[in-house]
């Protein structure tokens, strides 16, 4: 076959002389995306091997390629970059034995519809009870109610509370029991159905995989296994909304063996897994100043599109004039975190969703703190590409 490669020049020189040994012609070798679509419209190869990258890959040159016949092979060298993901694309990954890239070449690495994969939205801010919980469970319901097909995961592995704040006490953890069948590759649809529970007063096709509630049980947790079932969640639901612990730390893999399991491991597997991670914060100075240093450090952590909400929303705890211009101003300026999502305060309806055991659209559907909620899950449909009222049967 005639081959292009696009990739980075340590990289393309293996994989153009494995290409080469196994009896391909080589017809381009480019690193840059101006030289990749001057040599695809000119030199028109059967297949082109690119690295999975932003500069590289994206939907314009998936369309360039259909329309000129040309099977893409991405080569995922960045394992946080999510290009291939979006879309849609089987990434091989880099390193890999020309035996795969020889499959994926052929043909037999089929790309998975994007139909076929729903989206990864992480719920996710710093130390200090922004609201995570409360936020994923509400923000479940209103994309259940947007008529998708929805599955919440609470990967918290320091203070799962969603069962608690759902009246499910009685469930065991469905997330532990999920984790060790995708360690085994036996998690399926009817899997997921089996270990979920249905959300209270939420639509039919929401379910929740309840969390560990003893803490000691983290290990359960492990990066792969966590990966394994989120990946699975999003065969079977539109939508996996994940909710996290606050911590990303990496230090204590400095203290001791590797391959050992990190506390943090379960957060940072669905901030780099995640298409859109919503960064929440509380609106007060301390809550501020912690969501501007979290911003900063999901930048290096995770690809993902971010939606910042600020929460708990009220004047007295800002001050000034305009409160709500002067907490933008300041993220904006001191974070660079650009048009939050400003959730009011509502204390006697959060009352009543803890009380009754039901998310706030349910328990106070003319709160104000719903509506705006409603909104951010608008919002996240819109940042998706995703549109309102289209529901994926249960597969």
């Amino acid at each position: 076959m005639r081959i292009g490669i696009a990739m980075p020049g340590h990289l393309a020189a293996i994989v153009a002389a494995d290409a080469v040994r196994h009896g391909h012609d080589l017809v381009f070798d480019v690193s840059t995306r101006f030289e990749l679509d001057v040599a695809m419209a000119e030199l028109v190869p059967d297949v082109v091997i690119v690295a999975a990258m932003a500069d590289l890959l994206d939907e314009v040159l998936l369309d360039a390629a259909d329309r000129a016949g040309i099977r893409l092979v991405p080569v995922a060298i960045d394992r946080r970059d999510r290009s291939a993901d979006r879309l849609a694309l089987h990434a091989v990954p880099a390193g890999s034995d020309w035996a795969l890239i020889e499959t994926a070449i052929a043909g037999d690495v089929v790309n998975v519809p994007a139909s076929a994969r729903g989206a990864l939205i992480a719920v996710w801010g710093p130390d200090g009870a922004p609201g995570r919980t409360t936020l994923a469970i509400a923000l479940t319901a209103a994309l259940a109610a947007e008529h998708r097909g929805v599955v919440l995961v609470d990967a918290d592995a320091r203070a799962a509370s969603i069962a608690l704040a759902l009246g499910l006490v009685d469930e065991s953890p469905g997330v532990a029991a999920a984790c060790r069948l995708a360690a085994v590759g036996a998690l399926d649809d009817d899997e997921l159905a089996r270990l979920s529970a249905s959300m209270p007063g939420a639509a039919d096709l929401t379910r929740v995989l309840t969390g560990i509630v003893r803490t000691d049980r983290w290990p359960e947790l492990a990066d792969d296994r966590l990966r394994g079932v989120l990946e699975a969640c999003r065969r079977w639901r539109d939508i996996t909304v994940v909710d996290v612990a606050a911590s990303i730390e990496r230090d204590e893999e400095l203290m001791a063996d590797e391959r050992a399991p990190r506390r943090a491991a379960a957060t940072i597997a669905a901030l780099e897994h995640a298409d859109l991670v919503v960064l929440i914060g509380t609106a007060d100075p301390i809550g501020i100043a912690r969501m501007i240093e979290a911003s900063a450090a999901l930048r290096e952590l995770s690809p993902a599109v971010v939606i910042p909400v600020v929460n708990r929303m009220r004047p007295t705890a800002i001050g000034g004039l305009d409160p709500r211009r002067q907490l933008t101003t300041t993220l904006e300026r001191f974070g660079g975190v650009r048009d939050p999502v400003l959730i009011p305060i509502d204390q006697p309806a959060a009352d009543r969703a803890l009380r009754t055991g039901l998310p706030l659209p349910i328990a106070a559907p003319r709160s104000a703190a719903t509506a705006a909620t409603r909104r951010l899950a608008r919002t996240i449909l819109a940042a998706l590409g995703i549109t309102a009222g289209h529901t994926t049967a249960p597969r």
